[in-house]
């Protein structure tokens, strides 16, 4: 999607600018096809990601394709950054 941002944003300050309003608008319309065409191959890809994280988690079958390190890396726990302890805040009273 950054692709496609990008296209957009230098089509809009081409036009804005008005330098050169055909590439401008060509950059526009090309961004949003790539963004037209991304976003359906991104959500099938997650959603295959989903599936086969879902078969390992609950049977433990490793579907072809993915290797057990990339699955089981996603139940670790996350590190707590700053602020996300539990807090020992006052009483207040």
């Amino acid at each position: 999607m950054l692709p496609a941002a990008a296209l957009i944003g230098i089509g809009v300050l081409l036009v804005a600018d008005g330098s050169s309003l055909a590439l401008g608008v060509l950059l526009i319309v090309l961004g949003g096809i790539v963004a037209v065409v991304a976003m359906p191959v991104m959500t099938a890809l997650s959603g295959i990601f989903q599936t086969a994280l879902y078969r390992f988690a609950t049977d433990g079958q490793l579907p072809r394709g993915f290797e057990q390190t990339n699955l089981a890396q996603a139940f670790k726990p996350k590190k707590k950054g700053f602020g996300s302890s539990a807090s020992t805040g006052s009483t207040g009273a």
